[in-house]
């Protein structure tokens, strides 16, 4: 064990930087900053299609990088693409120079997908305390819930005296989660070294072939995909019951701040309900969330905004451990990286059309029809499933 200590840094460093990471000051504003700029619902979701589409082409060459030259390279190098992305959105101001940030962004989200849970996992492995990985997830979860909570007021005080403010301040602190990544420690990765096409040709046969990792998969990038949809009526929902732009950021960070007492217990409450009953459960709620926010124009609708982030958000740390338990160190970056093109090849799919649903008739529409998709998807997808596993 003393000779695995060192490794311990890992965890406690990427708790400083999923924190870092999630103080996403324009989570409240992001959407209105865009439509100050005169930006349609189908130009913002241009953009969401830009990173996308960018993550489809990097997402899994990026994991296969990560896992044949160090996960803690690959962190930096999409820290600084997040720094670049930033420094773009600040001094844009129409959907080009947007576009050109969405770039940078789809390489440093790709570069750190995978990478960051992997460097996670196999330092826990290394301590041997990999059962707790579920927690430390939920545990990242939670912080993203509160800090960007947190962020959402901040950003949106800022954003009230400032439109470019909250995005100075990000570029700031994505300095300073760059930083943080110099200090991650190198876990080692067992089995033999593959050249980067071996690495992306066994990755994607294994998953493939493995029944529970390609249900994984597939389960989730329709989940994510259309939470990724969802996300984007956040903003006009709340304007629609009548919230001042202006407590934006508060009531994001009370229901945030909620969803990540829940996350805190993802552990407790998935070991309760077992895999069946969660895999059913999360695109129910998602389902019951949507349709609640599409026909309700009042104050009591905050409700089922609490509902689809607590839902949402528990699905990423449940998903990666369940994909972690079936995936060998050596490909772990490269397989999770699949998962983030199956969510993000979904939403470049699909995602205009919500868009034009939107601007042709309202988000009402759009968030009626992602919950109508995420029904009639995620019914065929689970009996078969659980039908072929009796």
């Amino acid at each position: 064990m003393s000779n695995n200590m060192h490794y311990n840094i890992n965890v406690k460093l990427m708790y400083v930087y999923k924190s870092l990471r999630s103080f996403f000051l324009i989570v409240a504003i992001n959407i209105l900053y865009y439509q100050i700029y005169n930006l349609s619902f189908v130009d913002i979701m241009y953009l969401g299609m830009i990173i996308a589409l960018g993550n489809v082409i990097l997402e899994v060459p990026s994991g296969a990088f990560a896992d044949l030259y160090g996960r803690k390279l690959s962190m930096i190098l999409g820290a600084v693409a997040m720094i670049i992305g930033y420094t773009f959105l600040t001094f844009g101001s129409s959907f080009i120079p947007f576009a050109i940030a969405m770039v940078f962004m789809a390489f440093s989200q790709a570069l750190m997908s995978g990478a960051d849970s992997a460097i996670v996992y196999d330092s826990m492995l290394e301590e041997g305390t990999v059962k707790d990985y579920k927690k430390v997830e939920g545990n990242f979860a939670a912080l993203k819930m509160f800090f960007m909570g947190t962020g959402a007021v901040v950003g949106a005080f800022l954003f009230s005296y400032n439109i470019k403010l909250p995005y100075q301040v990000l570029i700031v602190i994505s300095i300073i989660a760059f930083i943080v990544t110099i200090f991650l420690r190198e876990p080692p990765r067992h089995k033999v070294l593959r050249t980067g096409w071996e690495q992306l040709r066994d990755s994607v046969k294994f998953s493939a072939n493995h029944r529970e990792v390609a249900f994984l998969l597939i389960y989730s990038g329709i989940m994510i995909a259309l939470t990724l949809v969802g996300h984007r009526f956040q903003q006009p929902f709340m304007q629609d019951i009548g919230i001042d732009v202006k407590y934006f950021g508060l009531i994001l960070m009370i229901i945030m701040w909620i969803a990540a007492l829940f996350l805190r217990k993802v552990t407790v409450i998935e070991k309760y309900l077992g895999e069946k009953r969660t895999l059913i459960l999360l695109p129910v709620l998602l389902v019951v969330a949507w349709m609640g926010m599409a026909q309700v124009n009042i104050f009591v609708g905050l409700i089922f905004l609490l509902i689809f982030q607590v839902a949402s958000e528990m699905t990423f740390p449940i998903v990666k451990d369940y994909i972690n338990r079936h995936v060998s160190s050596d490909m772990r970056a490269t397989v999770l990286s699949l998962k983030g093109l199956s969510f993000n090849g979904l939403f470049f799919l699909i995602s205009y059309f919500y868009g034009w649903l939107a601007d042709k008739y309202s988000f009402h529409a759009a968030l009626n029809g992602i919950s109508i998709t995420l029904l009639v998807s995620m019914a065929i997808l689970l009996s078969l499933w659980f039908t072929k596993k009796k």
